[in-house]
């Protein structure tokens, strides 16, 4: 992936803890850091931190588990 851990990192807790939604993260990137990432690839990168499972549902609220680990590390 061209998106390295720390942006990937990033994306996931702007999605998961604050709420952006995926265009309005890929619009923050661009406006923020130039950096041009479409919807897609910000979606493919939230879902790659987390072994491929989309964290959505019940457990959409919470910050999930390996967001934490990461964050700390």
């Amino acid at each position: 992936s061209q998106i390295g851990p720390a942006a990937r990192g990033a994306m996931a807790f702007m999605n998961k803890t604050l709420g952006l939604s995926i265009g309005k993260i890929a619009r923050c990137f661009a406006s923020l850091w130039n950096l041009d990432v479409t919807r897609g690839g910000v979606a493919h990168a939230i879902v790659a931190l987390h072994g491929g499972v989309l964290v959505s549902g019940r457990g959409a609220g919470q910050t999930p588990h390996f967001l934490v680990e990461m964050i700390r590390a």
